[in-house]
């Protein structure tokens, strides 16, 4: 949890966006990142498991999705609009739930 939270200081996510407390984080269903000049993603993001919508719309510098994307299990919502990515992790058709 403590690279997803240096993440989170470095582009300035509040509190609210992406909670600094693990039992928040890790039951945390909705992340909307649109236009925070994110430039990449950790890792760690695939530890949010009870994740089910994630909004990186509008980071047009972010060029690459890490590979942990697969570990996001009930994932049914990601938005890439307006994202320069180059490629999409190759496990990212394990989502089953992915709808939109």
């Amino acid at each position: 949890m403590e690279e997803i939270w240096v993440w989170a200081d470095k582009f300035g996510l509040s509190e609210e966006q992406l909670p600094r407390d693990a039992n928040a984080l890790s039951s945390l269903t909705e992340l909307s990142l649109i236009e925070k000049s994110i430039t990449k993603v950790p890792q760690s993001i695939g530890n949010l498991k009870n994740l089910k919508s994630l909004d990186l719309s509008y980071n047009c510098d972010m060029d690459a999705l890490p590979e942990s994307m697969d570990k996001l299990i009930n994932l049914e919502e990601l938005h890439l609009s307006a994202i320069s990515l180059k490629k999409l992790p190759k496990n990212l058709t394990n989502l089953i739930n992915l709808k939109y």
